[in-house]
């Protein structure tokens, strides 16, 4: 089954490997993607956005 082209914070907290509080911080950060549309539970975002913008923070922070 493909994955799904959009993801809630939980999902970005389990593709960064932080918390879920963690995650919804990046998440307010000027520079983290803006999310792509809102339902009854929530933000999502755009996946591969999600990911190009985790390998910039991977760079500048390669201890994680």
């Amino acid at each position: 089954m493909p994955k799904p082209k959009t993801v809630r914070l939980m999902e970005i907290a389990e593709l960064l490997g932080v918390s879920k509080q963690r995650a919804h911080q990046l998440a307010g950060e000027p520079e983290f993607p803006d999310p792509v549309a809102e339902d009854g539970r929530g933000r999502l975002w755009d996946r591969r956005e999600v990911r190009a913008w985790a390998k910039g923070w991977r760079r500048e922070r390669p201890w994680r």
